[in-house]
């Protein structure tokens, strides 16, 4: 028997540094002296002409002749209430559009201690049998004050795991053994809001507010950083794994073969269940005219209390639940003495999500609709309409070959190479669209009049505002936005190849080149499916030209995104032998893709989407595409002292020039892509957030720097109505050069005892990586 336990406690305090935009002293008084006109949107007038509807305003200034500026009394009270949160300048900040911007200094603690514990027990029930256990668990409560304006934006975070195992290995015989399985996982976060039940609606004088909490506020332009609450929150995710692998030897066969079940259970809430009310304010309602971006702020907006859109529910926590059965079979295939060939066959069930108490709606094109009679309505679980009971329907074709081989043609070079499809699993940030909605009270509200009427006032009784509780009837969010799963979604899969040839250089030093590929297909595609047809932009789209016109977005995601991945790899190692060791290696790569398909939080990159319904319109180099990365490592002994080949006899020499090393690692490699993006209001009229511009010129200019890195007159703003030209990604960032070096001497104290003074830089050389 043997047995093994740690305990290990970690204190880890630090801050979170930075700078914020808040409004001066000037703007808390609706005073926007210097920055663009802004327009009383009480005094608008709407004229009806043959290409629709224009907006005309009268400037304040013009109108009170007290200059760019808010009468007092039309701020609105609970915007006026809900700014007194905000910090105040604390630094000079930089002019910018005439906005003080980056004019808050903040440095907030941030406490993070972590307690971690790990057990394990070997025990042999017999010479041929052995029970293995272990168990490892952490726990991380902390308090998360990222910007230093607790309560607002502040939370009690606690995230405790588990992962534990019990492993039964039985050698039936020489040539069988027999390995059984049941390992267990856990995930508990827990997240709560410092806001959450402190009375906040009650002092800002908020009448509509869904829940005890602090609103939300989102601004658009240069001023300000939007006050909002901070997440609240429970995820409790556990996998519970049962496998059983046998291994026969055969011949010239090794065989395995076994198969493995994976029962996921999960018990959360919607990330940020309790949301009492989240504005958006974008400066559309001071603008002089709809359209018109060189008028109006956000700030303005929000001032007078003129939400361009608006969302708010309250939602329990429920029970995901899935299954994932899975069995291969693998002969690793001994053909001639220096030639193996690896066969392998997987199979695997994926089953769509359910949850225990049928907690699932989502917008299903095939249910109709009661109010229209077309179809296009919401989907229960409760109810199965249409016999759908799940999120998607199980996936039972799964069948997964693999193909390998390792050829030695002489006694120094390797070749090796293989194919392989490999598949994913449902997760439920990706695939969970839907979960938990039904036992929900929810509703949302975006401006459908392009900029002419708010959605809401926040000094107003909310009376206006949709919002409904628990339900199964499918028209009971119509008129407002919707999500979507898709219910026949395909398993994601990816094909993996690769031709690799290993010789020696020497007897202490190998060498490698390598073509590495990939092309995965049925990836996430994130998009409103329900975006305006590009055939019918225009200014002044009638919702009949949406595809579902009794909603707002859909919400959803149409998993029909692809990914191609091919590189060459070269490498060069030596082992330490002379007090000589290095490791090099060269990259070159193109990885392209229709979108960022990285699970949840791992998005490097813009999502933007113009064309929804064409995957293939977003078609370019992915976030992560980095087309050239040389990296390495050496390690050098300097030959001088005790055992070296130089200055090796005398113990003075010894002591000044024996036992240094040197060492270093370095990292150059190319930037990442981007795309410049448009944000604002949106004038191709198809979608809500950002587009892409027109390109009419080369956006790299002839000599790069750090402030002029692209050419921003290289762009221009699309005719209204239409899509920008740009790809996406098609523009590259600096690239990384970061050097790393070490010097150390060790001192011999005895024969046992060895003491050793070192000296480290990182990016010894200073160069900045923007």
């Amino acid at each position: 028997m043997f047995f093994y336990f740690n305990f290990d406690k970690i204190a880890n305090n630090g801050s979170n540094n930075g700078f914020l935009t808040v409004p001066t002293a000037a703007e808390l008084s609706g005073d926007f002296t210097g920055q663009p006109t802004i327009y009383d949107p009480t005094t608008q007038v709407v004229t009806q002409t043959p290409d629709g509807p224009v907006v005309t305003r009268q400037s304040f200034a013009d109108e009170y002749g007290n200059g760019n500026r808010i009468p007092a009394g039309m701020i609105d009270p609970v915007a006026k209430a809900i700014q007194s949160y905000y910090p105040k300048p604390n630094v000079a900040g930089q002019l910018f559009q005439g906005v003080n911007t980056n004019n808050y200094y903040y440095s907030a603690a941030v406490s993070s201690p972590a307690t971690k514990y790990f057990g394990r027990l070997d025990y042999d029930i017999t010479p041929n049998n052995r029970l293995t256990i272990s168990d490892t668990q952490r726990d991380s409560p902390a308090l998360q004050n990222s910007q230093n304006t607790c309560p607002i934006g502040c939370d009690a975070v606690d995230t405790d795991s588990n992962n534990s195992q019990i492993t039964d290995v039985w050698n039936i015989s020489p040539s069988t053994v027999n390995e059984a399985r049941v390992g267990f996982t856990d995930q508990l976060n827990y997240y709560v809001d410092a806001t959450l039940n402190q009375g906040f609606p009650s002092k800002l004088g908020w009448q509509f507010a869904k829940a005890d909490q602090f609103p939300s506020t989102s601004i658009a332009g240069n001023c300000c950083f939007g006050l909002a609450p901070a997440v609240n929150a429970v995820q409790k995710e556990m996998v519970f794994d049962f496998s059983d692998v046998i291994t026969m030897i055969r011949g010239r066969h090794i065989l395995h073969f076994g198969g493995e079940l994976l029962v996921y259970r999960t018990d959360t809430t919607t990330w940020g269940n309790i949301n009492a009310g989240t504005f958006a304010y974008t400066g559309a309602y001071t603008q002089s005219t709809v359209g018109d971006n060189t008028t109006g702020a956000g700030y303005a907006d929000f001032l007078l209390g003129q939400a361009q859109s608006w969302n708010a529910f309250v939602a329990p926590e429920y029970g995901p639940r899935a299954k994932n059965p899975q069995m291969f079979i693998q002969d690793d295939f001994k053909i001639r003495p220096n030639l193996t060939l690896n066969l392998g066959l997987r199979y695997q069930i994926e089953q769509g999500w359910k949850e225990v108490k049928n907690n699932i709606s989502a917008f299903d094109p095939t249910v109709v609709n009661p109010e229209t009679n077309t179809p296009g309505a919401l989907w229960y679980a409760s109810t199965h309409a249409n016999g759908r009971r799940s999120l998607e329907a199980s996936a039972f074709g799964t069948v997964l070959p693999r193909l390998g081989f390792s050829w030695l043609p002489k006694p120094n070079m390797t070749i090796r190479g293989g194919f392989g499809i490999f598949a994913y699993r449902w997760s439920l940030d990706t695939y969970g669209t839907g979960m938990g909605t039904a036992i929900q009270f929810q509703g949302n509200a975006t401006d459908q009049t392009n900029g002419i009427s708010p959605v809401t006032t926040l000094a107003s009784d909310g009376s206006d505002l949709p919002y409904i509780g628990p339900t199964t009837d499918p028209a009971a969010l119509n008129g407002q936005s919707v999500v979507y799963n898709k219910y026949h979604t395909p398993v994601p899969q990816i094909y993996q190849w690769n031709l690799a040839v290993q010789r020696e250089l020497g007897p202490n030093m190998v060498g490698e080149l390598a073509y590495v590929a990939s092309h995965a297909y049925h990836l996430s595609f994130p998009v409103d499916i329900n975006q305006v047809p590009e055939s019918q932009l225009g200014p002044n789209d009638s919702p009949f030209a949406l595809p579902y016109p009794i909603y707002q977005s859909i919400s959803g995601d149409t998993y029909n995104g692809i990914s191609n991945y091919n590189s060459l790899q070269a490498s060069i190692s030596k082992r330490l032998t002379s007090g000589l060791s290095f490791n090099f290696n060269y990259v070159w790569s193109h990885f392209l893709d229709d979108q960022d398909s990285s699970g949840y939080g791992g998005a490097a990159g813009t999502q933007t989407v113009q064309r929804s319904y064409n995957p293939s319109a977003s078609y370019g180099s992915s976030n992560f595409d980095v087309r050239n990365a040389f990296k390495g490592r050496i390690v050098y002994e300097l030959p001088f002292g005790k055992g070296k080949m130089f200055l090796n006899k005398n113990h003075v020499l010894d002591a000044v020039v024996g036992g240094w090393q040197a060492s270093g690692t370095f990292v150059l490699s190319t930037g990442f892509p981007f795309t410049p993006t448009i944000s604002g209001s949106n004038n191709s009229f198809s979608q809500a957030g950002d587009w892409y511009p027109n390109v009419v010129g080369n956006p790299i200019p002839r000599h790069q720097t750090i402030d002029n890195w692209f050419d921003p007159s290289a762009f221009t703003l699309p005719a209204p109505g239409t899509f920008g030209n740009m790809r996406r990604n098609s523009v590259y960032g600096p690239g990384l050069n970061v050097v790393n070096l070490s010097a150390g001497k060790t001192f011999a104290i005895g024969d046992k005892v060895n003491l050793q003074i070192r000296a480290d830089t990182t990016n010894a050389f200073n160069h900045p990586s923007f």
